[in-house]
């Protein structure tokens, strides 16, 4: 009955071991998703289920996945993306560079509202960093930024790359 009651999606699969797979509006908390400790509390509270927290993690993980679709899915969907963007924002300037297996290599993006502040108020001075991703998958994010007549970080362009060298860069 709770299950129905909090709106929860029961499926039952049997297999060499029984998984019991739950969906519930309660994967949010304020707009942000729930950290597995948080699944951890509630079940303990709710259910008086004790959760380790690899189980938790992989809880978390699955319904995300079954919600969103897997990560690995969202590459594919990058080049709609970039071509919306130019869309929408005409002046938009958009690479994406893939390898011979059609797999994501580099991404770089620049807005046009970026574009048109930097040549027409932003001081003519631009600062490039990167900084490693970690998670599930692993790369660098590049950025390019600049101050405009406040001190403020004014970003002009932001990419991303499977390594910090030279074909990244430029």
């Amino acid at each position: 009955m709770y299950a129905l009651k909090e709106q929860f999606e029961v499926r039952i699969r049997r297999s060499s071991k029984t998984c019991y797979e739950a969906g519930s509006p309660k994967l949010q908390v304020h707009g942000h998703s729930l950290k597995p400790k948080d699944i951890m509390v509630e079940m303990q509270v709710d259910h008086g289920l004790h959760l380790l927290y690899t189980k938790a993690w992989r809880a978390k993980d699955h319904a995300e996945a079954s919600v969103f679709g897997p990560p690995e899915e969202s590459f594919k969907l990058l080049p709609a993306y970039c071509h919306r963007l130019k869309e929408v924002n005409p002046g938009t300037i958009t690479t994406m560079k893939t390898n011979v297996a059609n797999q994501f290599e580099y991404l770089f993006i620049a807005h046009a509202a970026s574009l048109h502040g930097f040549h027409t108020v932003i001081r003519p001075v631009i600062a490039i960093d990167g900084t490693h991703l970690k998670g599930k998958f692993f790369g660098i994010m590049f950025v390019a930024i600049c101050l405009d007549a406040n001190n403020q970080v004014f970003p002009l362009a932001y990419g991303f790359g499977d390594v910090e060298d030279e074909m990244s860069w430029t």
